[in-house]
């Protein structure tokens, strides 16, 4: 007859890294980053800009620079729904409001490809988008929400 050795300390130390570690990463990859070209000077909006932003409410960063709103189509309905509490169509029926009013506001350019977003944030330093957290390369920057990293478990854009 088997007996079973308990665990030893270092065994259960091992086992509660692998733990931590998988469920970091799966929390991790769960979250939408937003992202700005590198030279922006912008490094935090609250969620409450962010939704500013994306509803053309605000059209300007802080240094005077004009706002380019990219929408990654992957993602839209997700970021929609957790930043704007809109779907995809809603808010593009807001746009359309927008553009007929006569703001200044320019609605979201959408992009497919990381590819795509690299190109843009080259040419563009007014660039603001977002991508999913584990695609950040080194071409963004990643700016918090509400001074909160993607990383962070209480991170305001993690997808369901």
């Amino acid at each position: 007859m088997r007996q079973d050795k308990p665990m030893t300390k270092t065994k259960y130390g091992i086992l509660l890294v692998i733990i931590l570690m998988t469920l970091m990463s799966s929390k991790i990859q769960g979250q939408i980053a937003v992202v700005v070209a590198k030279n922006n000077p912008v490094n935090n909006l609250t969620l409450e800009e962010l939704r500013r932003i994306y509803l053309g409410k605000v059209t300007t960063f802080s240094n005077g620079e004009k706002i380019i709103l990219l929408q990654y189509e992957p993602l839209m309905k997700e970021f929609y729904r957790i930043v704007l509490n809109k779907t995809p169509m809603k808010v593009r029926k807001h746009w359309i409001g927008v553009v007929f009013s006569g703001g200044s506001a320019t609605p979201p350019r959408e992009f497919t490809t990381i590819h795509q977003l690299s190109e843009i944030l080259d040419k563009y330093s007014g660039v603001i988008g977002f991508i999913d957290w584990e695609d950040v390369g080194d071409n963004e920057k990643v700016i918090t929400i509400d001074g909160i990293r993607p990383q962070e478990a209480n991170y305001p854009l993690q997808k369901e």
